[in-house]
């Protein structure tokens, strides 16, 4: 599992802050301890660099990424965003992130004006609410009580509230093929701006969806000899939602093979709304014994 630095919501927007170097390049500092930098940092910090070249009139829609190569936190990350087109009703950016001059994560994005049209949707599954769930943070600390601090390092949770509906033991992992999910939320209320709810939503979707393509085998990503990694991650934004009101993300995994794995999730509100889709591959290498 991922440590943050992080504990309230506050310290979370000041780290994702990027510092303006000119009209098309963002930075942000390193950390002062080296780790793997999050994916959902990067997603998110790649939206918002290139968010700040298009005009309020227009809102992301979609975004297509590549994580190229494991980022450092305790380094420097570069966002240079270079504008593709610019459309009555469509825009597109290319955001490319480096740290010392080297390529680790890529993405195309996609904005597009308000318009009315058709509309349909897949019904919401009918699924546990999240006041009769355990938290994340709850089933973590089970684990501890169960394998012991030898067995799982401390996990620090971000301000963002987590209910698993099915909460896996990554360290006996049980083979489980039906469709999972988590609701999931800001802790603290986010304003109204819907590009920071654009922004903290892209955060979190690389929070749960990896351990998605282990459900279906007797191992997970912290099993002994596993070398996972996401590969790339796509969103589509559908509709406006608050994310510091609860979303069901219901995920599913129709496919793994070639040491990779293939991750959905469908982004519900409570009263039943889609408002976003996501999809992920990532790598599942399992050591030759």
């Amino acid at each position: 599992m991922t440590n943050f630095p992080y504990r309230k919501l506050s310290q979370l927007l000041g780290f994702l802050e990027l510092n303006t170097i000119s009209a098309l390049e963002y930075s942000t500092l390193g950390l002062k301890r080296s780790n793997r930098i999050f994916g959902g940092q990067v997603l998110a910090q790649a939206l918002m660099a290139a968010s700040k070249t298009v005009g309020a009139e227009k809102t992301a829609h979609s975004m297509h990424c590549y994580f190229l190569k494991a980022g450092n936190s305790a380094k420097d990350v570069l966002y240079t965003v270079t504008p593709m087109t610019d459309g009555r009703s469509f825009s597109t950016r290319q955001v490319i992130a480096t740290q010392e001059g080297r390529p680790i994560f890529s993405c195309t994005i996609s904005y597009h004006i308000m318009e009315t049209g058709l509309h349909h949707q897949s019904t919401m599954p009918d699924v546990a609410h999240p006041d009769t769930l355990i938290s994340r943070a709850e089933f973590a600390q089970q684990m501890q009580d169960k394998y012991g601090e030898g067995k799982r390092s401390s996990y620090r949770m971000p301000p963002i509230e987590i209910k698993p509906l099915s909460p896996r033991d990554t360290f006996e992992p049980q083979i489980d093929t039906e469709p999972t999910g988590h609701w999931m939320r800001i802790r603290e209320p986010l304003g109204d701006d819907n590009n920071l709810h654009l922004i903290m939503l892209t955060y979190m979707s690389d929070l749960t969806l990896l351990g998605t393509a282990f459900r279906p085998h007797p191992y997970g990503p912290e099993s002994a000899g596993m070398q996972c990694a996401s590969l790339d991650h796509s969103i589509w934004f559908h509709d406006t939602f608050r994310a510091d009101e609860w979303l069901f993300f219901h995920q599913d995994s129709p496919v793994a093979g070639g040491a990779r794995g293939f991750n959905r999730a469908t982004v519900y509100t409570q009263d039943g709304r889609l408002v976003a889709s996501l999809s992920q591959e990532n790598l599942m290498r399992l050591a030759p014994n």
